[in-house]
């Protein structure tokens, strides 16, 4: 791939867009998780500066690492499904030659989204992750709507998937609320609980989605209701997504946390559960995340 570039934000480069198409560059900030205060002031800097045509700020000075299978990937898998692919927005942590956890939106040449795909070289997706995305599809919920799956598979070392777009216009995180957060957890488990369980399920564990944070989810600017992110579903014990809402949510939102935020998790997970199943669900997400991103989750995971 050659071409100028931008990059977003400024000199940290989480996001690699195609300059000189400002529609598209503006439709790809979408790939930022926006959760601090300082990301949400860049993300709305970014996209004022974009909007009004100023691209110096984020011109890139480097081709982007974009990996060595990207061309074949799209040739053999994605073309064939969608159309002709014109341009693509990237979310490439790592460094160049480490793109092993790659998220793009792919655009048409008249600038239309056509997918939103996750490559993944380095980490799997559960393996009920499927499973879940096509049980949701065919019996709907009423209090959250998630992407259709487009297609999945493996190629070379990676897994993939593609999956719709959410509707077009600007997303927001919704608001911290009880009971939205209730209701939603309640009927994802009402709809998952025919998943299939291995021996070693245990019969209190419940259907979760794990990586039930903030940050996947999505008011729509149809106003509905969008759960993303549907990688890690797993049989876990209950609380374990109401834990990883409010610990999350509450230090991404408030920064590191001291007892009254330990306080304010508790009182909320004790509205929908015991403080045995508490613990339980604290062991167990720390045995498949023993190092918190966030400093505020470490504070108020080890004070509960």
């Amino acid at each position: 791939m050659t071409g100028p570039y931008l990059g977003f934000p400024p000199r940290r480069h989480y996001l690699t867009l195609p300059a000189g198409n400002r529609q598209i560059a503006l439709q790809g900030l979408g790939l930022y998780d926006a959760t601090f205060l300082h990301q949400r002031f860049a993300l709305a800097s970014g996209r004022l500066l974009l909007g009004l045509g100023l691209e110096f700020p984020f011109r890139l000075r480097y081709d982007p690492p974009v990996p060595e299978w990207w061309d074949r990937w799209l040739a053999e898998v994605a073309e064939p499904l969608l159309g002709p692919v014109a341009h693509t927005a990237f979310r490439l942590p790592g460094q160049p030659g480490f793109a092993q956890r790659v998220t793009v939106l792919l655009f048409g040449a008249d600038a239309r989204p056509l997918a939103f795909g996750k490559l993944l070289a380095r980490d799997e997706p559960s393996a009920l992750s499927v499973v879940a995305q096509e049980e949701l599809t065919a019996n709907p919920p009423a209090s959250f709507h998630i992407p259709h799956l487009l297609a999945h598979g493996r190629f070379d070392n990676m897994a993939y998937q593609l999956h719709e777009v959410l509707p077009a216009g600007p997303h927001r995180q919704p608001d911290f609320d009880p009971a939205m957060v209730h209701r939603v957890i309640d009927e994802l488990q009402d709809r998952l609980g025919s998943l299939p369980r291995t021996p070693e399920t245990p019969e209190s564990h419940v259907p979760a989605h794990t990586d039930f944070l903030s940050i996947n989810f999505r008011r729509a600017a149809d106003g509905n209701l969008w759960l993303i992110d549907w990688d890690n579903v797993d049989w876990a014990p209950p609380l374990t997504d109401e834990l990883a809402y409010w610990m999350g949510g509450v230090a991404r939102r408030f920064g590191p946390t001291g007892r009254r935020r330990i306080e304010q998790v508790r009182e909320l997970l004790r509205s929908r559960g015991t403080d045995d199943q508490i613990a339980t669900a604290i062991a167990w997400r720390k045995g498949r995340r023993p190092v918190e991103a966030i400093k505020g989750e470490q504070i108020i995971r080890d004070g509960l």
